[in-house]
Formats: structure tokens, sequence, C-alpha cells
């Protein structure tokens, strides 16, 4: 079964991201995010994620994209607890 037929209603938003490792320094993680968020910006760049399947850009903080990661988690973890999902 979809997961609409057991949730009429229910929406699930993709998205991706990039991560670095953890302790990589401040000054790379600053240099990395303010030239991720200069190609986004760029209009070729938005043209091509949207030619690539309907993929639009949004630009986050680190604090924002943080707190979608855990409301996704929150959100999915509570679906595979009631749909009672096991791994096999």
């Amino acid at each position: 079964p979809t997961i609409s037929e057991f949730y009429p209603g229910y929406e699930v938003t993709i998205w991706l991201g990039l991560f670095a490792a953890a302790g990589t320094p401040v000054a790379v993680l600053a240099k990395l995010h303010a030239e991720v968020n200069k190609a986004l910006a760029e209009p070729e760049t938005r043209s091509k994620l949207a030619a690539a399947g309907g993929l639009e850009a949004y630009i986050t903080t680190a604090t924002e994209f943080a707190a979608l990661i855990r409301r996704d988690y929150e959100k999915y973890g509570k679906l595979v607890r009631d749909v009672g999902v096991k791994l096999e």
C-alpha cells in the first residue's frame, strides 16, 4: 500500500542537502556555505535544478537545515512506528 492509502493527505517533501564531517573548521563551513548559496542563487543553477526533476533551490542557514532534519526525523519516525515497519 502507498502512504496515501494509510494516511490520506499525507505529504512527503524531497530535499537534498550538503553535509560536512564532524569537526570541520568553522571557517571552512562558512566558506562552503557562502559558495554553495552563491551558486544556488544563480538563475542558471536554478533552471538546471528545475529541469532535473522540478527541484527548487532553497537557501537556508545551518540552523534552519538542522531544524528541517529534526522535523523530518520526527515526522517519518512517527510514520514508521504507526504503520509498524520492521527490519527483516
